[in-house]
């Protein structure tokens, strides 16, 4: 019982750790297609001379 418990308080972690890491690549996502929204107006407004 004792053992079962200390597996799932890892496993716990373990999705935790995971959910972080995911929360950091989507925040750098969403960076990167900020910049890229940024740039593309841009790169339409010279066009558009």
């Amino acid at each position: 019982m004792e053992q079962q418990l200390t597996i799932l308080k890892q496993q716990q972690n373990d999705l935790i750790l995971r959910e972080n890491e995911y929360e950091v690549k989507l925040n750098e996502s969403s960076k990167r297609l900020n910049l890229a929204k940024i740039n593309h107006r841009s790169i339409w407004k010279i066009v558009q001379q």
